[in-house]
């Protein structure tokens, strides 16, 4: 496994990372037994994974259900070799009363001492207009102070130039989470966040490199043909994964 610098942040992000309990996983059912999904997390951390994003259970019917295969998957000393995130969807924030109650639901949920990180997901322009409105740096800056949260980190996605104002705004973002595949990289933001996130040295997280799994399958023929024709057999979401860590501005995908 190879690393990289995260941003400003004194630590290094294994370039492959591990993201759990997802919006689309929580609409289908549940086909994956427990014991292979535990079974998968501790692989990848044995492989040198020390970053997991721990979603948002509360996509989830039975929330606290849904944490068990989690919780076990970072018992017994697993919890102690990586760094979690937990989420907030912006959407779903309608006072800071209400953010700090799911901070605090999430770490119950989640059997945790602290979090790492807490994404503030879904970022836009609209929606940022609204959550500076109510001070909410002034409860990042009270969350890190009472050691439930280390860092905060911003999911965004709207065009690129956005960024400067969130960023203006709050500087100490540990990270910046955007949604990069071949399909949206000049898009919302695609690349273009990369040259506002390099001017104040803050790191790029990718996700949702495959759209949900849509580019693995229902491939138009011309591009099956090109993939099957090309001398490398790496499969295809090997390839995603490198066309995405090519950007040396990415520190994980």
């Amino acid at each position: 496994m190879r690393y990289r610098k995260l941003g400003k942040l004194d630590w290094d992000i294994s370039e492959i990372s591990v993201g759990v309990l997802r919006q689309e996983e929580a609409a289908v059912t549940e086909k994956t037994d427990r014991t292979e999904r535990i079974g998968a997390i501790r692989y990848a951390i044995d492989s040198g994974v020390n970053y997991i994003n721990l979603g948002f259970p509360f996509y989830f019917g039975d929330h606290q259900k849904a944490c068990e295969y989690i919780r076990e998957s970072l018992s017994a000393g697993y919890r102690e070799k990586v760094k979690a995130a937990i989420n907030i969807p912006s959407g779903k924030v309608s006072s800071l009363p209400q953010l700090d109650n799911m901070i605090d639901e999430q770490l119950r949920l989640f059997d945790l001492d602290k979090a790492d990180f807490c994404v503030i997901d879904g970022v836009n322009r609209a929606v940022w207009d609204k959550l500076k409105s109510t001070d909410i740096t002034g409860l990042f800056s009270k969350i890190i102070a009472s050691g439930r949260v280390d860092h905060f980190a911003l999911g965004f996605h709207d065009d690129p130039h956005f960024l400067k104002g969130i960023i203006d705004t709050y500087p100490m973002w540990a990270f910046i989470q955007i949604e990069l595949s071949i399909l949206d990289y000049t898009h919302h933001p695609g690349v273009g966040c990369f040259t506002f996130a390099g001017e104040h040295d803050i790191a790029v997280i990718s996700t949702d490199i495959t759209k949900a799994g849509r580019l693995l399958k229902n491939i138009p023929e011309h591009v099956r043909e090109v993939l099957d024709g090309s001398q490398s057999r790496m499969a295809r979401e090997e390839r995603y994964i490198r066309w995405v860590l090519g950007f040396e501005e990415v520190s994980s995908a």
